[in-house]
């Protein structure tokens, strides 16, 4: 999927073939952007920012993480870059004002939706 999407998905002039494209990557990004949504609702994560900014700041780092992968064949250690990316994005999505008690639980509220998208 993602050399597709890197590669022949940018190049395309095909209409029908971008659409499809544009199609996959919603099916793809949409679990993440209910848990953001939901979480926006009881400001678990910043209000201030737009949900699609908030997916671009999770996909797109993890695209250029994927990019070197793709091109030149350089694995990225995957649970080191993914403890990084987490703690970056994690700063940069919390509240000034979070508490640890609303940090705890949605981290366990992800850890739940995860385990159900797992399941589905």
């Amino acid at each position: 999927m993602c050399r597709l999407v890197l590669g022949e998905g940018r190049s395309t002039m095909d209409d029908e073939f971008a659409t499809l494209i544009i199609e996959l990557k919603r099916r793809y990004t949409n679990p993440l952007m209910k848990v953001l949504g939901s979480a926006q609702r009881v400001n678990e994560i910043r209000v201030d920012m737009p949900l699609p900014l908030l997916r671009d700041m999770v996909y797109g780092s993890m695209e250029h993480v994927l990019w070197d992968y793709v091109a030149k064949g350089v694995k990225p250690d995957i649970d080191k870059t993914a403890e990084q990316l987490t703690a970056m994005l994690w700063g940069a999505f919390t509240p000034v004002q979070q508490t640890m008690e609303q940090l705890a639980r949605f981290h366990l509220e992800v850890a739940e939706a995860l385990r159900r998208l797992e399941q589905s």
